[in-house]
């Protein structure tokens, strides 16, 4: 009897201390990168009704939502969107009680390390426009979140130019973008796609 008191006041002062809320948690997280081109993540709250603070940390800067206990009471569960920084995707999600302005935080209820496998952009290819016959780019991203492109580097026989554009491709989702303002169908092209200055797609062949 002395041992199970002693293992639960350990666990209690763990808790407190420590933070080890994983096991003992008295609620259930879920959490799934929604198909959209912003990186913004619905995480789903169950167990007591409380007002409570959800937290994504990737060192880098803290990105909160709120859940509010009089939607949890209704329900028993609530959730809420917290958009994310793109190209991150290693986060400390941690739940805490929400707590008065000018408060320390709350006590922590919940702490996982979330890990995404991130976004992965591809050119897939180039073709002319049916209308207004411009040429363009298809990309694709087979990855598990959001992209954001930064530019493209265009090259044909003719010239080389950048493109910007800021093209945000959603999990599993596809983008055009104009890469050359006339039509060019039978011409060579090479295209790179750029994100922080970094190459992450190439492709060359001829335009369609």
């Amino acid at each position: 009897m002395k041992k199970i008191v002693f293992v639960i006041l350990m666990a209690m002062i763990c808790m407190l201390i420590a933070g080890c809320t994983d096991v003992l948690s008295p609620y259930t997280v879920e959490y799934e990168i929604l198909d959209d081109q912003f990186p913004k993540v619905k995480v789903t709250v169950t167990g007591p009704p409380e007002n409570l603070v959800v937290s994504f940390d990737d060192g880098i800067s803290e990105r909160t939502g709120m859940l509010y206990k009089g939607s949890m009471e209704r329900t028993g569960s609530a959730y809420t969107l917290v958009s994310l920084n793109y190209n991150s995707y290693a986060y400390d999600l941690t739940i805490r009680k929400k707590v008065k302005p000018g408060e320390k935080d709350g006590m922590v209820l919940y702490r996982e390390r979330v890990e995404f496998k991130g976004g992965s952009p591809e050119i897939i290819e180039t073709y002319v426009a049916p209308w207004p016959f411009l040429t363009n780019v298809r990309l694709h991203n087979s990855g598990d979140f959001p992209v954001q492109i930064d530019y493209l580097m265009v090259y044909t026989a003719q010239e080389e130019k950048k493109v910007s554009g800021y093209i945000k491709i959603a999990p599993g989702g596809y983008e055009d973008h104009t890469i050359i303002y006339k039509r060019e169908r039978g011409v060579n092209v090479r295209v790179v796609a750029y994100i922080d200055d970094k190459p992450v797609a190439e492709y060359e062949g001829v335009v369609k």
